[in-house]
């Protein structure tokens, strides 16, 4: 095992997890904490258990499963990787590595990243895609009367990996893919504080060409 204090694995929870040492994700010691979205609160709360010592051994084992991580609680994350405790030892479990910014991505060593990983689209994501206008517009108002925020970051950030991994097959085709940028500029914005992920998935609904995943 790398001699680093916090560790990134990249992929299916399961595939990763079962990567880190049973000793350091069982026991007195070890915290194991499996989320949708990790925020600023559960950051500061790590802060703060990491700086107790230890209970039966020489470390506490911290592992950190999530789907995706804010901005802040990012930030966070890097101040307490700047100058962890010297007892505790981390571990980052994301499904794509693009989740973490790169200043948090400085402190983190890679442990693992999944062969596979990224390429599958969430159901959600295809269904978008493949869809008219409409539907899309119909799909939009289900999450927003539902005020599903990170559903909605999720699928602009599904939509923003299915247009780079469509890229290459577009411009082969010679296909229109002037929407891209309102794809960069719709993923850019969504991490914005007090963005509008309605507006901007209504944008991004009527600029990508009907049925494009299909």
């Amino acid at each position: 095992m790398p001699n680093h204090h916090a560790l990134l694995s990249v992929g299916p929870y399961e595939e990763c997890f079962a990567l880190i040492p049973l000793a350091h994700r069982s026991g007195v010691d070890a915290e194991v904490i499996v989320c949708e979205s990790f925020d600023i609160a559960q950051a500061r709360a790590l802060a703060e258990k990491a700086a107790t010592r230890p209970i039966a051994g020489e470390k506490r084992y911290f592992v950190v499963s999530c789907a995706y991580i804010p901005h802040e609680a990012q930030n966070a994350l890097l101040k307490l990787f700047e100058d962890p405790p010297a007892t505790a030892q981390f571990y980052i479990i994301v499904p794509r590595a693009e989740l973490i910014l790169p200043t948090l991505r400085s402190r983190l060593h890679v442990l693992y990243e999944s062969p596979v990983v990224g390429r599958a689209l969430n159901p959600e994501t295809s269904a978008f895609l493949g869809a008219a206008f409409a539907d899309r517009l119909e799909q939009i108002a289900m999450l927003a009367k539902a005020k599903d925020a990170h559903a909605m970051r999720v699928l602009i950030n599904g939509i923003e990996r299915a247009a780079g991994f469509g890229v290459g097959k577009y411009v082969r085709e010679k296909q229109d893919v002037s929407y891209l940028a309102d794809v960069l500029m719709a993923s850019t914005y969504a991490e914005t504080r007090g963005a509008s992920h309605k507006m901007l998935l209504e944008h991004l609904a009527l600029s990508i060409p009907e049925k494009a995943g299909r």
